[in-house]
């Protein structure tokens, strides 16, 4: 079953990190194994909150960040509620948005904005109100309240019992609609075959409903001049970046080009190194902003001391591995233009005995060659990482020796 389509999802999680990175002079942090907001409080700013069990009873006048196995919402979140774990149970009212990534969501109450949401099962219960658009992807959904907005589902079955005030996109293996579900707009489903949508009888759609193949196979001849395009575009930035490279830094990529044919093994090994090194910066940039976001919330309990360490280092790591990781990835990508330089060469060189090293001809020629090669099935990924990993290692050679000399 297709579940999951992992463009949704990164986009969710983009959105929810987002939300748990945006700093305010008005915000409220809490950690521990149950955060209940009872009916007679209220948080007057953002609240973050991290533990087992989230229960919301009394009214947040700002937003809810939330990372919990389990959140239930029954009071008033006057903000935008950013939700990430096991389950949520939302039967409140939600002024702002709801976004949702984890196990199972399941809403009750009224949504004032948009819901954004991602999980194995979604269900939208009788009673629940949506005032703008609901966009979903998931295992199963059911849709069963009141969305004023369009819908925009992606699931392996979808269910529609309830209203919707604007128009209706799915992609399911299966899709049922059954009464008394009421479409405002037009409905569309994306489906293998055309019989994969049941409209049961008493069920009452207001524009037009059409079936559409999946874009893969309805646009196939599109999706490969997409493909060439893109290819030819890519050779021709490669192409430009190289000539610009070579001109700024033509004593370092001819020492590269000369490691590279003289000493393969070494600079494969150099590139390895390279790899791994560019992977760790990576990795401790990660945690280095994860750290941030936990100094911050232990600076407002009883563990201030280390808050303001792990501040303090986080925030001392965060430029060094930023201008580690870019600089690596630039050279990953400078590896590429040594490669295609060596390839172009020792094709022009048995044609043209006065082939030159770094011509722009031995340039283009060998871009194409790797991009031939990157487009092969199965293989490509790894001729494309092989490039870029043995470029680099000359590249790095050729800055050894450079400076050295």
């Amino acid at each position: 079953m297709k579940i999951y389509r992992w463009t949704t999802s990164s986009i969710l999680l983009i959105s929810v990190v987002l939300g748990l990175a945006i700093s305010s002079s008005a915000t409220t942090y809490q950690y521990s194994d149950l955060i209940h907001v009872s009916g007679l409080h209220q948080v007057e700013d953002d609240f973050y909150a991290f533990a087992n069990d989230i229960k919301i009873d009394g009214t947040i006048t700002g937003d809810l960040i939330g990372g919990s196995t389990r959140t239930t919402i029954k009071g008033n979140i006057l903000g935008s509620a950013n939700l990430v774990g096991q389950s949520a149970d939302h039967i409140g009212s939600i002024t702002g948005s709801l976004r949702f990534l984890g196990d199972r969501l399941a809403i009750g109450g009224r949504v004032g904005g948009s819901i954004l949401a991602a999980g194995r099962q979604i269900v939208l219960n009788q009673g629940s109100v949506v005032e703008r658009d609901v966009t979903l992807a998931a295992g199963d959904i059911s849709l069963d309240g009141n969305i004023l907005g369009k819908v925009d589902c992606r699931a392996g079955m979808i269910t529609i019992t309830g209203q919707i005030g604007g128009d209706v996109h799915l992609k399911a293996d299966k899709i049922l609609v059954a009464p008394p579900a009421v479409i405002r707009g037009d409905l569309v489903y994306i489906a293998e075959r055309e019989d994969q949508l049941t409209v049961e009888p008493g069920v009452t759609v207001i524009g037009t409903t059409s079936w559409r193949l999946p874009e893969a196979k309805e646009n196939g001849e599109s999706h490969v001049a997409r493909d060439i395009a893109y290819r030819i575009a890519s050779i021709l930035a490669a192409f430009f970046f190289g000539v610009i490279v070579i001109s700024l830094f033509k004593a370092y990529a001819e020492e590269s080009f000369t490691q590279l044919q003289r000493r393969f093994t070494v600079a494969v090994a150099a590139g390895l190194l390279g790899m791994l090194a560019l992977l760790l910066a990576v990795l401790v940039l990660v945690l280095s902003l994860i750290g941030t976001l936990l100094g911050s919330i232990l600076l407002s309990g009883d563990q201030a001391v280390v808050g303001v360490a792990l501040l303090v280092l986080s925030i001392l790591l965060i430029p060094i591995t930023s201008f580690i990781t870019v600089a690596g990835a630039v050279v990953f990508y400078t590896g590429k233009i040594i490669i295609g330089l060596v390839i172009g060469f020792l094709i022009l060189k048995p044609l043209r005995r006065e082939a030159a090293p770094l011509s722009k001809l031995s340039l283009l020629l060998g871009l194409v060659v790797i991009s031939g090669a990157c487009a092969l099935p199965y293989v490509g990924f790894i001729i494309f990482l092989l490039t870029g990993l043995i470029g680099a290692g000359a590249i790095i050679l050729g800055i050894h020796n450079c400076r050295r000399g």
